[in-house]
């Protein structure tokens, strides 16, 4: 009788760990499909796990961060509201939804860590694919793909890319990457297609490699703050800027404009526009094919020799083709008119109209 109870509850203990083992592989499997969200507020403490039809929370009290993690198909937006400072890790992502996918509300700071490959997409009209109310940096050897009907990347205080690859595409009237405050490059890759490519009061590029396709303006240094003075400084790096027809500049600053180093090639009606002072100490600037060395407060793309401002059709400025001028003559200086008379120096249909051309009749010069 003994054997036999024995053999029982060996059975029985036998089901229940197959029991276990299937019931934690599929749940495993299930998280798999999902995205997984980690916050974590210090590495002490008790640990509270929320599972949802999204992901698996899991939350440390205790500490000064929080740490969040996202991987797999994330189908809700992470919303960050906290008084400490934030980290959030990307590492292979992907995420599509009419919202933002990342909202941070308030945060002491927030970086963005990049890690394999990831892909967010927001599809609102007036929606910001990363809204940040707080100061944001991106770093990682990972990439990121944004795509925006309005703005890709905004925070409402300072933006800092230190390194990772970003590909960001937004909608004809949003920007790829925006800040009020400041926005400064010290590394990584930066491709942007949008309306407008960088813009913030203040923009400073260090380091790092960026193309822009923008059909407004390729960076702009507006005035989005009340206590700061637009400027736009470029130090390092290379910045490659293409420029849509129109009215569109490819770099734009309300206020200063320095270029002490790095790489700048335009391709643009429009080069450079500056309402402030305009510093250029070193880099190399092509501008529609032609290398320049120097700048002008509002320069047409292109400049005659010897680092001469060019006519206003000079090297490539004509917004028609191949650099022509325009059917009708008179319309910029240096072209004479049709009829005499309208510029200096070119001689009226009727004499005595200037000093040195004999009258028709005698008597009428001293």
């Amino acid at each position: 009788m003994r054997k036999k109870l024995t053999a029982f509850l060996a059975a029985l203990l036998m089901m229940v760990v197959l029991v276990s083992c299937s019931s934690m592989t599929a749940q495993n499997a299930d998280e798999g499909s999902h995205a997984t969200v980690q916050s974590q507020d210090g590495s002490t403490g008790e640990t509270e796990k929320k599972d949802t039809d999204q992901s698996e929370t899991t939350k440390k009290e205790g500490g000064e961060t929080e740490e969040y993690y996202l991987t797999g198909t994330v189908s809700e937006t992470l919303t960050i509201d906290t008084d400490h400072a934030v980290s959030i890790t990307l590492e292979n992502a992907n995420a599509e939804m009419s919202g933002s996918v990342i909202k941070i509300k308030n945060a002491d700071s927030v970086t963005l860590i990049l890690k394999g490959k990831n892909t967010l997409i927001s599809t609102g009209e007036e929606e910001k694919t990363i809204k940040s109310d707080v100061d944001l940096t991106i770093t990682g050897d990972g990439s990121l793909y944004v795509e925006s009907a309005d703005t890709c990347i905004k925070s409402d205080t300072n933006i800092v890319v230190e390194s990772g690859v970003l590909e960001l595409h937004a909608g004809v009237e949003g920007d790829a990457l925006r800040s009020d405050e400041t926005l400064t490059i010290n590394g990584g890759t930066i491709t942007a297609d949008a309306g407008e490519g960088l813009e913030s009061t203040q923009i400073t590029i260090n380091d790092g490699t960026i193309s822009i396709t923008a059909t407004d303006d390729g960076v702009n240094a507006s005035q989005k703050s009340e206590t700061l003075t637009p400027s736009f400084t470029m130090n390092g790096g290379e910045l490659t800027i293409n420029m849509g027809q129109g009215d569109t500049d490819a770099i734009d600053s309300n206020g200063t404009l320095t270029v002490n180093g790095g790489k700048i090639d335009i391709t643009a009606q429009f080069a450079f526009d500056a309402d402030g002072e305009i510093t250029y100490t070193g880099g190399e600037i092509t501008v529609n094919g032609q290398k320049v060395n120097s700048i002008t407060g509002s320069m047409m793309g292109g400049q005659g020799p010897m680092g001469q401002q060019g006519g206003p059709w000079a090297g490539g400025q004509n917004p028609g083709q191949d650099g022509q001028r325009p059917e009708h003559s008179g319309q910029f200086p240096g072209k004479p008119p049709e009829q005499g008379g309208q510029f200096p120096g070119e001689p009226p249909e009727q004499g005595g109209q200037f000093p040195g051309e004999p009258p028709e009749q005698d008597g009428q010069n001293l």
